[in-house]
């Protein structure tokens, strides 16, 4: 009986070291989050990127850690993917072409170096071959080892490590208005007022991602027509090779700011004549300066339009369907309309102005520019492609609800 004890009590000391060692062995004991993942307090750590605490001696250098995601930029054709809206399916470096030897050979001494890995295509909605793919390791690996055995690759276009860990949100930033729309506050592409460096309500300092907004000549990015409400999205690389100037300019954009994606405003829209058929929206990766952005933009040579597309809006305070303001009024008529307005819009302003309709989830559906060279003046717009429902209409700092009822 004693020696059944003693040998179960051996099996259970084992069994116990044996899951402290595993314990251990997962996480090293030195390694700690680089930053908490806590969005509400504008700290971001979506991945868990792990700080080596006794490996970093210089703040400003740390040894870092993590599994996902790593980032490769594949020759056109080495990883055939058909293309899907959403695509969340895992790829394997086995998948790749076979003609690819030396590509292939170079991804399993990855695997051989750090663990097993998948392979997820960055943007699965873009019909053109994409070379841009997402690497997720098995197991945790040094970050600088794996982006230099990576960039060893034979055939490799490029590779980098996309930190989306820290303290993602400038401290001194904050959402320009909150996205409140039970309120009338609307600010769905989280645009982030820098009140630091804001010292005059009246001048801004604002800080986005999306949505930048540019009209590009004819026939330099020709997309096939698709109904309006699909979301048909672009590279600056798809622009004919005819408009040298214009592709080293958002090259030279990309390579200051960010990778971006371009989507057409208007998928329905052939007429090469009309502007809404050379309308794209641009979104970059990360939060730049809008000032920054729209200036190298407006740089590009060629380029027919650039600006910023605001869609935060605090509409509590501006919107006021029942006082009128002799200075500054706009009247909406019908209302309800069948589809098609008149605008009466007086004030003091001139020049070139626009206006923006949104629809009731705050997406802008439309926008019309024109110039203005008296104080009152009245526009129509045949809106009857838009269906039923509530709108407003943005005239600079004055907004207006009115309905549609066909």
């Amino acid at each position: 009986m004693k020696t059944i004890f003693k040998i179960l009590l051996v099996i259970g000391f084992f069994t116990i070291f044996a899951q402290n060692a595993k314990a251990v062995d997962t996480l090293n004991p030195c390694w700690r989050l680089l930053y908490p993942h806590e969005p509400t307090h504008e700290s971001y750590n979506p991945d868990s990127v792990m700080i080596d605490t006794c490996a970093t001696t210089d703040p400003g250098n740390p040894v870092l850690y993590a599994k996902k995601w790593f980032h490769v930029v594949l020759p056109p054709t080495a990883l055939m993917i058909p293309w899907k809206s959403n695509d969340s399916s895992d790829y394997n470096w086995r998948d790749l072409d076979s003609s690819f030897t030396e590509l292939r050979d170079g991804f399993q001494n990855i695997e051989n170096k750090f663990s097993t890995f998948t392979v997820k295509k960055e943007h699965p909605y873009q019909i053109e071959t994409s070379g841009r793919y997402y690497i997720k390791l098995k197991k945790y690996a040094n970050i600088d080892s794996v982006v230099y055995y990576l960039d060893l690759i034979n055939g490799l276009n490029d590779v980098y490590y996309d930190m989306r860990a820290g303290d993602t949100l400038h401290p001194c930033w904050r959402l320009l208005y909150p996205h409140d729309p039970e309120h009338l506050s609307y600010n769905p592409d989280s645009v982030m007022l820098d009140t630091c460096a804001t010292t005059d309500s009246d001048h801004k300092v604002l800080f986005a991602y999306k949505w930048y907004y540019v009209i590009l000549p004819v026939g330099a990015l020709n997309v096939p027509v698709a109904p309006r409400d699909s979301l048909v999205y672009r590279n600056w690389t798809n622009i004919d090779t005819n408009f040298t100037e214009l592709r080293n300019g958002f090259q030279l954009v990309e390579n200051k700011f960010s990778p971006f994606i371009m989507r057409k405003q208007y998928p329905d829209n052939m007429d090469s004549s009309s502007l809404g058929s050379r309308s794209f929206y641009i979104k970059f990766e990360k939060y730049f300066n809008i000032d920054s952005v729209v200036h190298y933009l407006k740089l590009i040579d060629g380029l027919y339009h650039a600006s910023y597309s605001m869609e935060a809006v605090q509409y509590a305070s501006n919107i006021d369907d029942k006082k009128s303001d002799n200075q500054n009024n706009i009247k909406i008529f019908p209302n309800p309309a069948d589809g098609i307005i008149d605008i009466d819009i007086t004030n003091n302003k001139y020049g070139s102005q626009t206006i923006e309709i949104y629809n009731g989830n705050i997406n802008i559906v439309y926008k019309y520019s024109y110039i203005k060279l008296s104080e009152n003046i009245i526009i129509k717009l045949d809106l009857s492609f838009l269906p039923n429902g509530i709108f407003f209409l943005k005239n600079g700092s004055k907004i207006k609800k009115f309905i549609i009822s066909k």
